[in-house]
C-alpha cells in the first residue's frame, strides 16, 4: 500500500507555538525542504453538520464452513442489516452572514475529502452503542496486477437499539423522511485553527493510517474515533395548505 501524502506532521509544544496562553500544543505540516506549511491546528471541539438524501439499505447473509483455503472449521452463519447515508458537509440551519461549510482535507494534503458516510446499525448490547468516526487518506493498492487509487475518506458509524433501528427503516421504507441531517461534536481527530468563532473554515483530518507525527509521545494527539456528541435528524417536508377563515 502506497500513501499520496506530500508533507509529514509536527507537534508543536512550549515556546514554538504561535499563541502559548491559548493552547499547548498544536500540529503543524511540513514540506519536503522542512518548511512549515500552513497554520497551527489544534482539536476543534464544536458541532460540524453534514446532510443527505441518499439512502441504501444492504440486507447482507453471511456463510462459511472454510476459509478458502480446503481448511474446514465450525459453520458460521449471520446476518446483518445496514443503513448507510452519504453524507454532505453543510451548515447549522440558523441565521448568520456566513454561509459556507468547512472544507474537510487529510493532514499532509491539500486534497478536498469528498467521500462521507454514516452507516446505521442495530445492536441488543448498551455497551456497542454508540457513535463514532472511521477514515483513512487516499492510498495506492496493487491488486491482481494493476493499481488502484483509494479516496480519502471519512466514515461514521452510528449503533442504536434495535427498536429505535427499526423505527428508521419503518420511516424510510414508508417514505416518510426526504432527508437525513447528522451533527457530529467533540469529534476525536477533527482539527482546525484556532477561532473564537463556534465555525470553522476548514477543518483538517488525523487518522490513525499512515500519519505520524514528530516529536509526538505515543497516542497523546487525538485521532478518528469516539464522538463526544451526535444527533441524527430524518426530515419529513410537506406542503400545508391552511384553511380558509369564512366568517365575516
Amino acid at each position: 500500500m502506497e500513501s499520496t501524502l506530500e508533507r509529514t506532521l509536527r507537534l508543536k509544544t512550549g515556546g514554538e507555538i504561535a499563541s502559548p496562553n491559548l493552547y499547548s500544543h498544536a500540529i503543524v505540516e511540513v514540506d519536503h525542504a522542512g518548511q512549515q506549511v500552513g497554520s497551527e491546528r489544534i482539536p476543534w471541539p464544536h458541532t460540524l453538520f453534514f446532510f443527505s438524501s441518499e439512502l441504501t439499505i444492504s440486507d447482507l447473509t453471511h456463510y462459511e464452513i472454510s476459509n478458502g483455503l480446503g481448511r474446514p472449521h465450525p459453520k458460521e452463519f449471520a446476518e446483518t442489516r445496514v443503513i448507510q447515508a452519504i453524507l454532505q458537509p453543510t451548515v447549522a440551519l440558523r441565521s448568520r452572514p456566513w454561509t459556507g461549510h468547512p472544507t474537510y482535507r487529510m493532514f499532509g494534503t491539500d486534497r478536498r475529502i469528498e467521500n462521507f458516510t454514516l452507516d446505521i446499525a442495530p445492536s441488543d448490547n448498551f455497551d456497542e452503542q454508540e457513535c463514532s468516526a472511521w477514515g483513512c487518506p487516499s492510498y495506492i493498492v496493487e491488486m491482481d496486477f494493476t493499481q488502484e487509487l483509494v479516496d480519502d475518506a471519512v466514515h461514521f458509524y452510528w449503533t442504536v437499539p434495535r427498536a429505535t433501528y427499526d423505527r428508521y427503516l419503518w420511516t424510510f421504507a414508508n417514505g416518510l423522511a426526504d432527508q437525513v441531517r447528522f451533527s457530529a461534536r467533540g469529534v476525536s481527530g477533527f482539527y482546525s485553527d484556532w477561532s473564537p468563532s463556534i465555525d470553522a473554515d476548514e477543518i483538517k483530518v488525523l487518522t490513525t493510517q499512515n500519519q505520524p507525527i514528530f516529536g509526538e509521545a505515543e497516542g497523546s494527539m487525538p485521532r478518528l474515533g469516539p464522538i463526544g456528541r451526535g444527533e441524527l435528524a430524518l426530515i419529513s417536508t410537506r406542503s400545508v395548505t391552511l384553511a380558509q377563515d369564512t366568517e365575516a
